[in-house]
């Protein structure tokens, strides 16, 4: 019973402490007691969770396109707050470089960015902000961005008028890709701007396989999609339009034929080259067309590009049958411009 008694004077001993510690101080689920700021995580960022967005700016000879660059994020505490603070951020690219060493990445770093939104606050008894930080790229400041890849734009927590800004979750980021293209991938007629040129008399065309004659390539624009030139199993032939006059192209449309059991022998992928001259070319890149109606294909461009000639690189999809070569058939092409 002694034994007993004295164990349970031990306890009582240190339950007192215990209830002591708790009433001086107040802790978080890790034993701190600082009621921690930090940026909760909003995605995936190098395969750990983080504060991230990311965003694609399309850079063309017509100007930029994608997405706009324009990043939020909340702040959050550990525990409601005792009275309001303010919260501060700043863009720090002197991460970048330890943070490429670190991850073995390669990003690039931008003086673009801007905070249109420095700080935030959390109410009295709150856990979040009321607001966010906010990152912007103007769009008229995206020519600073001058190498295509990817650019990393570090936000960091820098103080709190209450509370401590954490030392693991005080950073954000900002992702943007940027990419060099022209043609706009899966997009179909409902992206085409503009309208067909409608005159196309004085159109005349090339082509690198020697199976097509002069006869059969006009058909490729005489208007009538019955009809069209047979191309051989020569792979990667090109076509070389000449419209004769200059137009502000915004989207090709091709027609292929099909056979009578249903096989369709559309372009897999097609390279684009526009010029004014027929000299000096704007490679608008490569792309599969986006098919629509089973042979209606189509390329859409970000922007209209002034050009008189269309340089196309041709690649057919395999089809199927024994007379692959008799149905490679390029019906018709019609050019859209504004």
């Amino acid at each position: 019973m002694k034994i007993n008694t004295y164990i349970l004077g031990l306890l009582a001993v240190a339950g007192l402490f215990s209830f002591q510690s708790c009433d001086d101080e107040s802790y978080d689920v890790v034993g701190n007691p600082d009621n921690l700021i930090y940026f909760p995580p909003k995605g995936q960022f190098n395969n750990t969770s983080a504060a991230v967005e990311t965003f694609t700016v399309v850079s063309t000879p017509v100007g930029y396109f994608g997405d706009e660059v324009y990043a939020k994020f909340g702040v959050s505490a550990t525990r409601p707050m005792d009275g309001s603070a303010t919260v501060t951020a700043v863009i720090d690219n002197g991460l970048v470089e330890a943070f490429n060493t670190e991850n073995g990445t390669e990003y690039k770093t931008t003086s673009v960015a801007v905070l249109q939104r420095a700080s935030v606050s959390v109410g009295n008894g709150s856990y979040l902000s009321s607001d966010s930080i906010e990152v912007v790229i103007p769009e008229e400041k995206y020519s600073g961005m001058a190498e295509k890849g990817a650019y990393l734009i570090p936000v960091r927590l820098e103080s709190t008028t209450k509370g401590k800004v954490t030392v693991t979750k005080n950073l954000a980021y900002v992702v943007v890709n940027l990419e060099e293209r022209l043609i706009k991938e899966d997009a179909g007629s409902d992206d085409i701007k503009g309208a067909k040129v409608s005159d196309r008399s004085a159109w005349t065309a090339t082509t690198t396989d020697s199976s097509v004659d002069a006869n059969s390539i006009a058909r490729i624009f005489d208007g009538n999609t019955g009809s069209g030139a047979s191309f051989s199993n020569e792979e990667n032939p090109t076509f070389t339009l000449d419209m004769n006059a200059t137009n502000n192209v915004t989207a090709l449309y091709f027609k292929n034929s099909s056979s009578s059991w249903g096989s369709y022998y559309n372009f897999s992928r097609i390279g684009v080259e526009l010029s004014t001259d027929g000299n000096n070319w704007t490679d608008a890149g490569a792309a599969a067309p986006v098919v629509e109606n089973n042979t209606d294909q189509y390329i859409i461009l970000y922007g209209a590009v002034p050009a008189r000639y269309v340089r196309l690189s041709l690649q057919w999809s395999n089809g199927s049958g024994s007379w692959g070569g008799y149905y490679r058939t390029f019906n018709e092409l019609d050019v859209y411009a504004e």
